[in-house]
């Protein structure tokens, strides 16, 4: 911006933040003109002109770094991804970078081929899938039991297939130092960014000594880790680059001067990566195979089970009933200003409600959209009430319920961390059935609080109820949930003044109604402003009013207002509900519009 009236050294204080390259040019030369010296000044093709020319815009690219330094030196204020990554550094957090489609399996079977045993299907085995590689990141073990074709339900339970491709990294050589550090910097000339999935990348290393090859693990800190620990942490940097920094033989080991260090990454496709549900089914799995993996292979493994060969893999059939979910990009500036002073007040221990809730919805991001924790008193003060109110002789009755309290609860209750959450995809089959988290996640979230949670706490992941609704419009004391439904119309009037086409006015309609309802608008436990939804539906150019209405055995009756029906579909007559209300949702239920798609037939424009 221009700036005038600064004669002799009379500037403003913060003067030197206000100039850019035109001001400063002008100053200079109002300078040099009150000396009479420099009479070519106001020449652009003299001598002294270009070289103000220069110095001009030197200052101004000099000011703009001032500028930038200065606003973003401190965590309220840093806006750049580079500066907040730097910021937080100084507190240990670590920003979570890239998250890959993963998919679950609903069958993992193995025909009369291949006969009874103890089996392992080494890490690092893909399938392909329309152009997207699907990747077992961990060493599968299974029995086979019977000799006919036989569905293997651990690897079910257990294993999750994530997207990408395994890459080798070049060896690199360690230099013994103490803390050493490794950056992993890969350049994809095509796409400018390479997607390493945030938590699939594995190390391994030759001990100069024994020439034999060992893994170690990722550890959240190699600060406390025993002095002989195998371990290494990792840091996605301002770069976009991972760090992996090793120990000092007093917090882990440290690295043998001379010691190959291999590094194996999951390279994604990112969005393009993504698959629909029972894609998997008919396609043929496939072994990792280089010369260096196969050499570090047979040293570090250690089960005796038979390694699944090239010539079985034709034996085995996967499937999966959900789609895969959705790739997320690296940790954005608002996340890392949320999760940050969270991580910093936990001190990466898991101990109040906030500590849960804040790592799930860190940690797993990518799989989770909204969480909920409670202590076993709430849990049952509600969450097994709710079960008693709808006429549950026992909880347990309902198969939810029983399944998570087998797979990770014991006889002990009182010590339960209870974690009900909402998968970000598919959480919805059909757009009527609700479907929980598969169990293979839940596992994933409950070891992952293995080492930060007290000793005496026992993470339990349950499925939240969901609320089904619907437009309806019931008798009193009715219970046919498909009766209310099928007999009940949402009336749109429309406005004489307005030409607005009826098409559009119902395109509108479903679309505020499909929004209100998204899974990323709501939350467990929320209140749904129904009154707001009407005044959003109102506010749509063209319409006059909204009526709901019933036709049943002739007779027609209504109400002046958007009315829903509310239910659980696993048990729909003992909880139907009637509201046109805001309608306030237990901590352990989440909404959801029920056959959204056959909306558009229920609304009428008049």
């Amino acid at each position: 911006m221009a700036i005038s009236n600064f004669t002799e050294f009379n500037l403003p204080r913060n003067a030197y933040a206000a100039f850019d390259a035109v001001s400063m040019k002008q100053l200079i030369v109002n300078r040099l003109k009150t000396s009479e010296k420099f009479q070519d000044i106001d020449f652009e093709g003299s001598n002294i002109s270009a070289l103000v020319d220069v110095v001009a815009y030197m200052y101004h690219v000099l000011l703009f770094y001032v500028n930038q330094t200065s606003a973003e030196a401190t965590f309220s204020q840093a806006e750049l991804f580079e500066n907040i990554n730097k910021i937080v550094s100084l507190i240990g957090y670590k920003p979570h970078g890239y998250h890959t489609p993963s998919v679950t399996l609903s069958e993992f079977s193995a025909n009369s081929n291949l006969i009874p045993g103890s089996y392992l299907l080494p890490r690092f085995s893909y399938i392909n899938v329309d152009g997207s590689t699907y990747t077992f990141t961990e060493d599968v073990f299974f029995e086979k039991s019977v000799n006919e074709s036989e569905n293997i339900d651990s690897v079910v339970n257990n294993a999750v297939l994530y997207q990408g491709d395994v890459k080798e990294y070049p060896i690199t050589t360690a230099l013994g130092e103490a803390f050493e550090i490794k950056v992993i910097t890969i350049q994809d000339l095509i796409n400018n960014t390479t997607i390493i999935d945030n938590n699939n990348i594995f190390v391994f290393v030759r001990d100069i000594y024994t020439e034999k090859w060992s893994e170690w693990k990722e550890v959240d800190t190699v600060y406390g880790q025993e002095s002989t620990a195998k371990v290494f942490e990792k840091r996605f940097n301002e770069n976009l680059n991972y760090e992996l920094k090793f120990g000092n033989d007093v917090n882990g080991k440290q690295l043998n001067a001379g010691d190959q260090i291999a590094i194996y990454y999951l390279q994604s496709k990112g969005t393009t990566g993504k698959i629909g549900s029972n894609l998997l089914t008919g396609r043929q799995l496939s072994l990792y195979n280089t010369n260096r993996w196969n050499e570090i292979y047979s040293d570090i493994r250690i089960s005796n089970a038979t390694k699944i060969d090239v010539n079985q893999l034709t034996y085995f059939n996967l499937n999966n009933e959900t789609a895969s979910t959705n790739f997320k990009s690296y940790e954005t500036v608002d996340e890392i200003k949320k999760n940050a002073p969270l991580m910093f007040m936990s001190q990466n221990r898991c101990v109040t409600v906030g500590d849960f809730e804040s790592k799930i919805s860190s940690k797993f991001s990518n799989i989770i959209e909204n969480t909920k924790v409670v202590n076993n008193q709430d849990y049952t003060k509600y969450y097994l009430k709710y079960f008693y109110d709808i006429g549950l002789e026992r909880p347990n009755q309902d198969e939810r319920v029983l399944m998570n309290q087998v797979l990770f609860s014991d006889s002990c209750d009182f010590n339960n961390v209870y974690c009900f959450v909402v998968p970000k995809y598919g959480s919805i089959l059909n757009e009527e059935t609700p479907i929980g988290l598969p169990i293979s996640q839940k596992q994933a979230i409950v070891e992952s609080f293995n080492d930060i949670k007290l000793i005496n706490q026992n993470v339990v992941v349950c499925d939240p109820i969901y609320n089904a609704f619907d437009i309806g419009l019931p008798f009193p004391d009715e219970t046919n949930t498909d009766l209310v439904r099928a007999e009940t119309k949402l009336k749109i009037y429309r406005d004489p003044a307005y030409n607005t086409s009826k098409e559009l006015i119902k395109s509108n309609v479903f679309d505020i109604i499909q929004k209100f309802f998204d899974i990323a608008n709501n939350k467990l436990g929320s209140i749904l402003n129904l009154a707001q939804l009407s005044q959003d539906i109102l506010s749509i150019p063209g319409i006059q009013k909204i009526e709901t209405h019933r036709y049943s055995k002739d007779n027609e009756f209504f109400v002046s207002k958007i009315n829903f029906v509310v239910w659980n579909p696993l048990y729909p007559e003992a909880t139907l509900e009637n509201t046109s209300q805001n309608y306030a949702l237990q901590y352990f239920q989440f909404p959801f519009f029920y056959q959204i798609s056959n909306l558009l037939n229920k609304i009428e424009v008049i």
